[in-house]
């Protein structure tokens, strides 16, 4: 008596889009930036927001949530792209540059990949967003004092005068 073929899906993480496969060794890795449920005969890109940065996946959650201070387009094979200097993203999941929040008043964003801003120092002015040094906008004018993360300059009392520039506090 003849015995009838038996089939077997290509394991989830693996495709294949021949017929008259053996044995599941036969069948492919799926490809970084891509996954492969069970039965795949093609892969499917990761889609936005998470990283396809290991082979054999097997659902859309590809390798996790893009982590913060990156996005990670559809397809991302690495862990996603650094928000450039001057923005930073608090959040997991960025799927494009648009996740990349401008760096706020009074802080700095040094870094590629910045989460967290830095406050612009004391007796310096943060006056415009996206700043990506210390000092961020300028010194703090004379006549004024400039406290840690000032985005005005503050003017010296009444009675009393700053007579340089980039003062940090009421003396």
């Amino acid at each position: 008596a003849a015995s009838a073929m038996v089939w077997k899906p290509c394991p989830p993480g693996t495709w294949s889009d021949a017929t008259g496969l053996k044995a599941a060794s036969e069948c492919s890795d799926c490809p970084l930036g891509h996954f492969c449920p069970e039965a795949s005969g093609e892969p499917k890109e990761c889609p936005f927001g998470v990283m396809g940065n290991a082979p054999r996946l097997a659902d859309a959650t590809c390798a996790g949530s893009c982590p913060r201070g990156r996005y990670c387009p559809a397809g991302s094979v690495d862990d996603g792209q650094p928000c450039p200097e001057g923005t930073f993203n608090p959040n997991v999941g960025g799927t494009s540059s648009e996740a990349c929040l401008d760096c706020p008043l009074g802080d700095f964003c040094a870094a590629p990949g910045t989460v967290d801003p830095q406050p612009c120092a004391a007796g310096y002015l943060g006056e415009a967003v996206g700043q990506t040094i210390s000092t961020c906008s300028r010194k703090c004018p004379i006549g004024h004092y400039c406290e840690e993360k000032s985005t005005a300059p503050t003017p010296c009392p009444a009675g009393t005068f700053g007579a340089d520039e980039g003062l940090t506090e009421l003396g």
